[in-house]
C-alpha cells in the first residue's frame, strides 16, 4: 500500500514502512503536555503537531529523551495514566534522507487503517501493546502502550492537521 510516498508492508508477525523511491480540545493538562513537546517539536523541526489530548490524569513518565544522528533527530515521550504506560516517538529525518525500512512486531490480530487530519495511521497490537503509526517520506510518528482503541484513537484524532 503507497501512503504518500512510503510503502505499508505487514505480514500475520510484522508491520513495516519502506521509502518508495519513484482538533479535540484537550484539558489544562493535556494542554500543558502538548505545550511542552510541541516546543520540542518545533526545536527540531518536527512536521507533525504535538497531540492536544491525552487521558486525564497523564503525566510524563520520565524526561522527554531525544536523540539526534545523522539526518535524523529521534524524540521519544514516555507517560503514566494510573496503571497504564505508553509513548509517542517521532522520528524526523532531514534534507534528503528519508524514513527507512521499518519494521514493528504485531500478533496475529488485524492491522486497521485509520485516517485522521490528512493522515493514515495503522493500528495494530502485538500480545497486550497497541501500536499506532504513520509515515511520510520525512517523519515516522509511533504511539505505543497499553491503550485501548478508543484512547489511542482520541490520541490520534488530537494531532493536528
Amino acid at each position: 500500500l503507497d501512503v504518500f510516498g512510503a510503502l505499508a508492508q505487514w505480514t500475520e508477525s510484522t508491520f513495516h514502512f519502506v521509502s518508495d523511491t519513484r482538533e479535540t480540545a484537550g484539558s489544562t493538562e493535556s494542554e500543558t503536555i502538548r505545550q511542552t513537546i510541541q516546543a520540542v517539536f518545533d526545536d527540531y523541526g518536527v512536521t507533525v503537531p504535538a497531540p492536544a489530548w491525552y487521558p486525564k490524569g497523564t503525566e510524563f513518565d520520565k524526561d522527554i529523551e531525544i536523540i539526534e544522528t545523522a539526518g535524523v533527530s529521534i524524540i521519544t515521550c514516555g507517560f503514566a495514566q494510573s496503571d497504564q504506560t505508553f509513548y509517542i516517538e517521532i522520528q524526523q529525518y532531514y534534507k534528503n534522507d528519508s524514513v527507512p525500512t521499518q519494521t514493528f512486531e504485531k500478533d496475529a490480530s488485524n492491522i486497521e487503517e485509520y485516517y485522521s487530519n490528512g493522515r493514515l495511521f495503522f493500528l495494530m497490537s502485538n500480545l497486550s501493546e497497541s501500536y499506532a503509526v504513520f509515515s511520510d517520506a520525512k517523519t515516522l510518528v509511533t504511539i505505543e502502550g497499553n491503550l485501548s482503541l478508543d484512547t489511542m484513537k482520541q490520541i490520534i484524532d488530537s494531532i493536528g492537521a
